[in-house]
């Protein structure tokens, strides 16, 4: 599913490489969206459908992450979580859905090259979604290792990794093809 987007070139590398890949790719360009004059603004706005965006000035956590998989991947955040929904038979708004942190996770839930697992290290490309006091989910981008990208108030920053214990979410990218593909060439070259 997620490599079906990327562009020409990168489509054209083995899935094994772009796996492999990914998290950089995903983790450089978030971190390049940094910029703390993007002011906190969660107002509903309608924007157009598909790749629709409120104003670069303006933005909350989840435009963080749909402008960097954009960015990364060409990927339309906003086209996939709305296709997703209606899959589901859920309502849809194409203007807010995405976001709102609740719509992404459960379909970064179903996406296989994304596994959640919060006992995980923090490492650069993870997506990482919390729990904050009242109920309030936010979600980042690692861009280093404990390092993330996000807007919780303050623009587009790059912060070192806090509230772990409210971690709900942390997403590492699963590559079992490079996985299986290390396993093997160890295995024959202890064979030798």
């Amino acid at each position: 599913m997620l490599f079906s987007v990327f562009g020409t070139a990168f489509a054209q590398l083995p899935s094994t490489v772009k796996c492999h890949l990914a998290p950089t790719i995903l983790a450089d360009s978030a971190r390049a969206l940094e910029n703390a004059n993007v002011k906190y603004d969660p107002s509903y706005r309608q924007i157009p459908y598909p790749n629709g965006d409120v104003p670069q000035n303006i933005g909350v956590c989840t435009d963080v992450i749909i402008r960097a998989f954009r960015k990364a991947f060409g990927w339309d955040l906003q086209k996939s979580i709305s296709q997703y929904r209606k899959s589901r038979k859920l309502p849809t708004n194409t203007n807010i859905d995405h976001r709102r942190v609740k719509n992404p996770m459960p379909y970064f839930d179903q996406v296989k090259e994304l596994k959640n697992n919060t006992s995980a290290p923090y490492k650069k490309g993870n997506i990482t979604i919390w729990n904050l006091d009242g109920g309030q989910l936010h979600i980042g981008i690692c861009v280093d290792d404990n390092v993330i990208i996000h807007n919780i108030c303050c623009g587009q920053v790059v912060e070192p990794m806090y509230m772990q214990e409210k971690v709900i979410r942390n997403y590492t990218w699963y590559c079992p093809e490079l996985k299986a593909l290390t396993i093997k060439r160890l295995y024959d070259k202890a064979k030798e």
